[in-house]
């Protein structure tokens, strides 16, 4: 017997149908591996969140914490100038 295209193509036939007869098995690995993708996220995202969260509050306290050091800072140069000038005159 002389082998035809069709009989080229079955091999491919053969092994899309073994997959149609049992879907479930890949739908079963497909589930388990987006159950663990949905566990891991659930574990990760709150403590991103509040690690972002924090961040942001620390920062802005910093920030505001150098801002009042450069203000010191300036009123103090301020009494110094005002002291020698002063100084200067007496």
């Amino acid at each position: 017997m002389a082998k035809t295209a069709t009989d080229a193509a079955t091999p491919s036939v053969i092994s899309v149908s073994s997959v149609a007869k049992d879907p479930a098995g890949v739908f079963a690995s497909t589930s388990l591996r987006l159950r663990r993708e949905i566990a891991a996220l659930s574990h990760y995202v709150p403590r991103i969140t509040t690690v972002t969260f924090i961040e942001v509050f620390a920062f802005f306290f910093l920030k505001l914490y150098r801002a009042s050091l450069i203000e010191i800072k300036f009123y103090q140069n301020e009494l110094t100038s005002l002291a020698a000038t002063g100084a200067k005159f007496k």
